[in-house]
């Protein structure tokens, strides 16, 4: 279940995986697969969509006015991210209210610069292990706020990553939420020492460093 460890948020796609995908109907199935999931774990889970940036804007904007019902955390990439004129015409022209969610495929403070000067998002998700570690992330983030935009580190990685992001978050006032994901069982046995959740938080590591001591018998078990 999706509160097993206390979470009130979840990430989903509408896309699925197999090789024929009719893209006149993704707006319809993703229509279905977001109302199934609301209607699964009701109004006070939070859900954030991420649609990996595969829309064209005028599909992209579809979307996101087919959707606006189900009252989504974000929606995220919404078209290809590299091309910020699209990203424009997507917030400007879907009317909706959804925040708009981007920068995994960021790598530094100037690649996001045009995307905050000109306030494309509400929420950013720059990667420890895509811009270069936590100093970097910290100077993003600290941009960030200066336009009032929130940030969601993207964190599909291991405990190491995702020890150096809870440091961030805690000491960025802008800070939304942060992805996490578990790869049971490894992500806590390669740990000597897990990192805990309590209540749909991960509670900030007090021992030195970035508080993760890896179990290097364990990973030596997994070559």
């Amino acid at each position: 279940a999706v509160d097993d460890l206390g979470f009130t948020a979840f990430k989903c796609t509408g896309w699925f995986t197999r090789k024929d995908v009719d893209e006149r109907k993704v707006v319809q199935e993703s229509v279905d697969r977001i109302s199934g999931f609301r209607d699964a774990v009701g109004p006070d889970i939070d859900i954030l969509y991420d649609n990996s940036g595969l829309s064209s804007p005028r599909q992209a904007i579809q979307m996101m006015r087919a959707v606006e019902p189900y009252d989504l955390y974000f929606f995220e990439e919404p078209c290809q991210p590299d091309n910020l004129e699209n990203l424009r015409l997507v917030r400007e022209q879907s009317g909706v209210a959804t925040p708009i969610a981007t920068g995994e495929r960021l790598y530094h403070r100037w690649d996001y610069r045009r995307l905050l000067e000109n306030q494309l998002a509400d929420i950013i998700q720059a990667d420890v292990c895509h811009c270069f570690g936590i100093s970097e992330l910290r100077r993003i983030a600290s941009s960030a706020e200066t336009y009032d935009i929130r940030i969601a580190p993207h964190n599909p990685n291991g405990p190491v990553a995702t020890a150096a992001s809870v440091h961030v978050c805690a000491a960025s006032p802008n800070f939304a939420i942060l992805e996490t994901i578990q790869s049971a069982p490894w992500h806590d046995r390669v740990q000597k020492e897990p990192l805990r959740f309590t209540n749909g938080y991960i509670e900030l590591p007090t021992t030195p460093g970035l508080g993760v001591d890896l179990d290097e018998e364990v990973i030596a078990s997994r070559p």
